[in-house]
């Protein structure tokens, strides 16, 4: 999307009602300077929103069970009817070398150990 999309995407969503929690977007006619001055004009072409340009977006002709691409008056999905819809992630089991953690962890602690005695032996007395 370039500005001028952005900013007419924020204009439409201005005058359907929604505002943002924080005041006016820096991309509102409300700001100075504003970014494309053009579209604060009162003759200014603004879009409106449509449910049918939603249902027929690009989105929800790839993901149409997707909630926004359903129509309007279909009840919100519970976490569970959600869950449904998701397939399981599946579960692989990890590959070992054959030994437990804590035969590492004694091999590991037993490298370090002669590390220590080697340096010990190197020290002239």
């Amino acid at each position: 999307m370039n500005l001028r999309e952005v900013v007419l995407a924020n204009l439409c969503l201005e005058r359907s009602g929604f505002i943002h929690s924080d005041g006016p977007s820096r991309l509102s006619c409300q700001k100075h300077p504003f970014p494309v001055p053009e579209l604060c004009s009162t003759d200014a072409v603004i879009p409106t929103r449509s449910v049918e340009r939603r249902l027929n977006s690009p989105v929800c002709q790839n993901y149409p069970k997707a909630y926004a691409c359903q129509p309007p008056g279909t009840p919100t999905p519970t976490d569970a009817e959600l869950e449904k819809l998701t397939p399981p992630a599946p579960i692989t089991p990890r590959k070992t070398d054959g030994y437990s953690t804590e035969h590492k962890l004694q091999n590991n602690l037993q490298n370090i150990n002669n590390k220590g005695m080697d340096q010990l032996r190197a020290k002239p007395r």
